[in-house]
């Protein structure tokens, strides 16, 4: 009897030791598999995260792309407006030259009579002397639109630093633009230190005022179909920091559409061909290459406001 006790108590023994086991057994094959699950799971968001990634490299790349198509699309508007800017010029010139030489040949001939009226000789002299001041005049213009033309193409093409005065680099842009506001009844307020020389890129600051003046144009005064006036304000530098502030009194923007304008691709104007990228070159510009801050202000109707600000 003792010893079938001794059989029955080591049996019972052996039984829960392999109840343990294969409890054992099952949790260790339970966490093993959850552990491969959770490498699984890991492995898929690895995969989703490094096709996410490729996917944002493509997708700056092709932004990048784009930002500079725009920079490009600028400089080929800036270049079909001054050809029709200096046509002007350089056509009533030719003119002028073309009526001097004609009155050039008709003084001759009269000097070939045997009796010449003083009158005559004066008013052919009087002729040639306001042709010649004519094409004078219009070829020093179409001189300083060249002039103009070759700073504002370089710049905006290069990023190279150079000595430049601000005051005519505002002018330069106005020039540029002067073929798409010549029409409009749209006004400029310019208030900038004529002696502010600054030691810096041209560009970058080219590229700013142009893609502002012509985000006004568009959107402020509906392709300038509207009546206003743009400001630009060059405060004089206060230490080390240089303050811009640009404003037009024109239609103005709501909250929603102010708290967007520097995302990139997004415009209020697509219908119409809007890239969305005019204001968020400008804030990438501002914040990167010129390491500095812009905000803007605006109410419906009221017009907006940008404030510039950087060290230099």
């Amino acid at each position: 009897m003792d010893e079938l006790q001794r059989f029955v108590r080591r049996w019972e023994r052996e039984r829960k030791a392999r109840v343990e086991a294969e409890t054992l057994l099952e949790e260790k094959s339970r966490a093993l598999y959850h552990e491969k699950e959770e490498q699984l799971a890991l492995i898929e968001r690895l995969k989703e995260t490094q096709s996410q990634l490729a996917l944002a490299k493509k997708l700056k790349q092709a932004q990048s792309k784009l930002v500079q198509s725009e920079k490009m699309a600028s400089l080929g508007r800036m270049v079909a407006g001054f050809a029709h800017e200096i046509n002007t010029p350089i056509g009533v010139a030719v003119g002028a030259a073309s009526h001097g030489s004609d009155a050039v040949k008709q003084l001759f001939r009269l000097l070939e009579q045997d009796e010449v009226a003083e009158e005559e000789l004066e008013d052919g002299l009087a002729t040639i002397g306001q042709a010649a001041e004519l094409t004078l005049s219009n070829l020093n213009r179409a001189a300083e639109l060249i002039r103009s033309f070759k700073r504002t193409s370089v710049d905006q093409s290069s990023e190279k630093s150079r000595v430049f005065n601000f005051q005519e680099l505002i002018q330069d842009v106005i020039n540029s633009l002067h073929n798409t506001f010549k029409r409009t009844q749209i006004a400029f307020v310019i208030e900038c230190p004529e002696q502010l020389n600054l030691d810096g890129a041209p560009g970058v600051y080219t590229q700013v005022l142009t893609n502002l003046i012509m985000n006004s144009f568009i959107h402020a005064f509906a392709q300038g179909t509207e009546a206003g006036n743009i400001g630009i304000r060059v405060h004089e530098p206060s230490g080390s920091k240089l303050a811009l502030e640009y404003w037009d009194n024109g239609a103005g923007m709501d909250e929603e559409t102010q708290d967007r304008i520097f995302e990139p691709f997004f415009t209020t104007n697509r219908g119409d061909g809007g890239s969305g990228l005019g204001l968020y070159i400008c804030y990438n510009i501002v914040t990167t290459q010129l390491a500095g801050s812009i905000t803007c202000n605006s109410t419906p109707g009221d017009g907006v406001r940008f404030y510039i600000e950087h060290e230099i």
